[in-house]
C-alpha cells in the first residue's frame, strides 16, 4: 500500500475480520470455561475448544474486571467480550508494527437481516444473472459431504476458469464460506474500487479461482482482482549447545507458536527481541511468492553484518555531514547548483552513485508495478554499499576552500543519498534515524 501510493495511487487498507459463525462461539464457550475453572469450578475444556494461554490470560482479566460476577452469565457475554479483547489487540500490535488499517471491515455485518442481508442480496444477483443452479450431490462437480446429501444452491465457478463449482448455500440452508465472499466482494466492488488487492495465506491457493469467479459473475474483468498468496515464515537461531542453525517452532518459554509480538518483545526474553525495522525488513526482503527464511541471529545484532542496521547507518552518516559542517563554522547550503552544466566529478565512485541514484524512480515504479517490496531493500542496502565506496575515497569538507565546486558536487550526492535512502525506508515502514 505504501508503494502503491508513493506511485500516486489512490489506497484504501481494509483488514477483512472473521467474526462471524462457529468459530467464534467456540472461542466464547473456551472462555467461558477457562473462566469458570479459574475461579475453581470442576469443568472440562471443550475437545476442540481455544487451548492456548491466550484465553487462559484473557480469563485472568474477566476475574480481575468481574470477579466471579460472570459466573451465570450467558455464552454470548463471554464471545463479545473475547471479541473485543483480542481486536483491540490486534489492532494495538499492528499499529505498534507500523501496519495500520483504514477500515476493519467486521463480517458480522453481511449477516445483518435474513432475507435482506448483504449475503442474500449478493446471491439474489448472480442467480438473475444465470450462475447459481441447485444441485446434488450426483452432479459430477458437486462438493461432498452433506451437500451430497440433498439439494444444495453450487456457482458456476466453472465458467471463469475454477475446477469445481462450489456450494454457496447448502443442502440445511446454511451459507458456506463462500457466499460471505460473494457479499464482501460486492461490496468493495459497490465502493467504486478499479483495483482489489487480497492478501491471503499460504494455505489460500484453491480460493484465488473462486474469488475470480465472484468478480466476473457481477460483471468485472478478470484484472479486477489480484489476489498476492504470502508463503510461511520459517525462523532460524544458533543452538547454544550445538553451535548449529535450527529452526525455532515454538517460545521455549511458553511452548506455544511464534507471534508479531514475540519478534518486537522477545520470543524467550527481552533479549532476543527484534524490534520493528528488523522484523519489517526481513520480512520485506523476499518475495511474498518463496517461504520466507528469517534468521533471528543476524537480525537481532547491531552491527554492518546486519543489513538493515547498514543501511539506517549509512542513512545517518549521510546526515553527519551537515552536523560537522555546523559545528566547524562551514556555511550550510539551502540548495546546491553549478554555474556548469558539467558535474566535475573526477573519481569513479562519484560517478558510480550518481548514476545508481538517479535509478531511484524507475525502482520505485517497478516495486509498486510488480508489488515487489523486496525491490526496496535490494535497492536500498546496493545505494549504501556504493555510498560507503564513495564516503571512504571523496572528501567534502576538507578540500571546500581549494575544490568548492567539486566539494559541494559530492555534498549533493550525500544530500540525494539521504533522501533516497530515507525514502526507501519509509516505503517499508522502517524508521530512518539521523544519529546511531
Amino acid at each position: 500500500a505504501n508503494l502503491l501510493k508513493f506511485a500516486g495511487y489512490d489506497v484504501t487498507r481494509e483488514f477483512y475480520i472473521n467474526d462471524a459463525g462457529n468459530q467464534m462461539d467456540l472461542l466464547g464457550e473456551s472462555l467461558r470455561l477457562r473462566y469458570l475453572q479459574a475461579l475453581g469450578d470442576p469443568v472440562e475444556m471443550l475437545e476442540k475448544g481455544y487451548r492456548g494461554s491466550a484465553i487462559k490470560d484473557l480469563a485472568q482479566v474477566v476475574i480481575q474486571e468481574f470477579g466471579a460476577d460472570q459466573r451465570t452469565a450467558d455464552p454470548l457475554w463471554f464471545r463479545e467480550y473475547a471479541y473485543r479483547q483480542i481486536l483491540e489487540q490486534q489492532k494495538k500490535i499492528l499499529k505498534e508494527f507500523h501496519t495500520e488499517f483504514d477500515h476493519w471491515f467486521s463480517e458480522q455485518q453481511l449477516h445483518v437481516g435474513e432475507d435482506d442481508s448483504a449475503i442474500a442480496q449478493g446471491i439474489k444477483i448472480l442467480t438473475e444473472r444465470g450462475h447459481l443452479y441447485q444441485g446434488t450431490g450426483l452432479a459430477p462437480s458437486a462438493e461432498t459431504g452433506e451437500d451430497a446429501k440433498g439439494n444444495a444452491t453450487f456457482f458456476r465457478t466453472t465458467n471463469f476458469g475454477d475446477d469445481k463449482d462450489r456450494v454457496v448455500i447448502r443442502s440445511d440452508g446454511r451459507y458456506t464460506y463462500m457466499a460471505a465472499d460473494i457479499a464482501y466482494h460486492k461490496n468493495k466492488l459497490d465502493r467504486g474500487y478499479d483495483r482489489l488487492i487480497n492478501l491471503l495465506g499460504a494455505d489460500h491457493h484453491g480460493y484465488v479461482p473462486r474469488l475470480q469467479a465472484i468478480v466476473q459473475g457481477f460483471g468485472y474483468g478478470p484484472d479486477t482482482l489480484e489476489v498476492i498468496i504470502g508463503q510461511l515464515v520459517k525462523l532460524y537461531r544458533t543452538n547454544g549447545t550445538t553451535g548449529e542453525k535450527e529452526e525455532v517452532r515454538m517460545s521455549k518459554r511458553t511452548g506455544e507458536g511464534i507471534t508479531v509480538d514475540n519478534l518486537l518483545y522477545g520470543i524467550d526474553s527481552t533479549e532476543d527481541a527484534i524490534g520493528v525495522d528488523a522484523a519489517r525488513w526481513y520480512l520485506l526482503s523476499q518475495s511474498s511468492n518463496s517461504q520466507i527464511l528469517f534468521d533471528l541471529d543476524l537480525a537481532v545484532k547491531q552491527s554492518l553484518d546486519n543489513p538493515v542496521y547498514y543501511v539506517q547507518y549509512v542513512h545517518a552518516r549521510t546526515c553527519s555531514l551537515e552536523r560537522v559542517a555546523q559545528r566547524e563554522g562551514i556555511p550550510v547550503p539551502e540548495r546546491i547548483s553549478f554555474d556548469t552544466d558539467t558535474l566535475p566529478f573526477t573519481e569513479p565512485e562519484e560517478r558510480a552513485l550518481a548514476m545508481l541514484l538517479l535509478t531511484a524512480p524507475e525502482e520505485f515504479r517497478l516495486a509498486a508495478q510488480e508489488r515487489a517490496p523486496q525491490r526496496i531493500t535490494r535497492y536500498a542496502e546496493t545505494v549504501a554499499q556504493v555510498f560507503n565506496r564513495f564516503y571512504d575515497r571523496c572528501r567534502v569538507l576538507s578540500v571546500i576552500r581549494d575544490q568548492p565546486t567539486l566539494a559541494y558536487a559530492r555534498w549533493g550526492l550525500f544530500r540525494a543519498t539521504r533522501v533516497v535512502i530515507a525514502n526507501s525506508l519509509h516505503l517499508l515502514g522502517i524508521s530512518a534515524p539521523e544519529v546511531m
